[in-house]
């Protein structure tokens, strides 16, 4: 019992430890620490740039998204989102977040509304047109959903929740080249395995064309703020 317990203590010190250089470190040092041999360091370097880190560090933070530690993956695809998620405006951030509050609540239309005016007041931003995106999935308006997808392509080609989306709803139009083409586009800017569910139906498509009739998760938002879970989906041809 001694020893649980005072296995408890090291591992309580240890994130303690963890988490107070994360909050020291400089985005520079962050990103350096991306490539270290140690997976705790890397894990640390993404947490803070998590915080801290810009747009322009998303690359560095989406190559983590296939490290060999399962813990240094997960961090990543949440580091990814959050940097998404700012804008650089604070007035359209709050704004962004009272939306994302509002999609967890399911209440679309007032989400709806507040996403209208974050893409009308800050166009460039494109997690801004990605959750507006979302929300018309949800509304099953698909025409208006794709839309949304192709203007967060513009600002953000390799947005994966975006492309997983879009290939969804395309899946369910019954077009289903089109769907492997973003699936495999998605699995690229994820660099997913072969566990996958989209680069195992891209693989399957480069040989004939797959049973897709199983059913694919909504993926536009990140599992923070996920709000969407599935929709079943038919077969057919682009």
């Amino acid at each position: 019992m001694r020893v649980r317990r005072l296995w408890v203590c090291v591992l309580a010190i240890a994130l303690l430890a963890s988490t107070a250089l994360a909050a020291e470190l400089t985005r520079t040092q962050a990103l350096v620490a991306l490539s270290q041999a140690d997976p705790a360091a890397r894990r640390v370097g993404v947490d803070r740039l998590a915080e801290i880190g810009l747009m322009g560090d998303v690359d560095r933070v989406r190559e983590r998204l296939a490290d060999a530690d399962p813990r240094v993956r997960n961090s990543a695809a949440a580091a990814v989102w959050k940097i998404w998620g700012r804008s650089g405006d604070l007035q359209i951030d709050k704004l962004y977040a009272r939306g994302v509050e509002q999609m967890q609540a399911s209440e679309l239309s007032g989400a709806l509304a507040t996403f209208n005016e974050v893409v009308r007041r800050k166009p460039d931003f494109a997690e801004g047109w990605n959750k507006r995106a979302t929300i018309y999935f949800l509304l099953g308006e698909n025409e208006k959903s794709l839309r949304d997808c192709e203007e967060v392509f513009k600002r953000n080609p390799n947005h994966f929740g975006a492309l997983a989306g879009a290939g969804q709803i395309h899946l369910q139009l019954g077009h289903i080249r089109l769907a492997l083409e973003l699936f495999r586009r998605q699995s690229e800017s994820r660099g997913a395995g072969a566990g996958d569910p989209a680069a195992r139906a891209t693989a399957a498509g480069r040989r004939q064309e797959p049973d897709l009739s199983h059913r694919f998760e909504c993926v536009f938002c990140g599992r923070s703020d996920k709000v969407a879970t599935t929709r079943q989906i038919g077969v057919g041809s682009h």
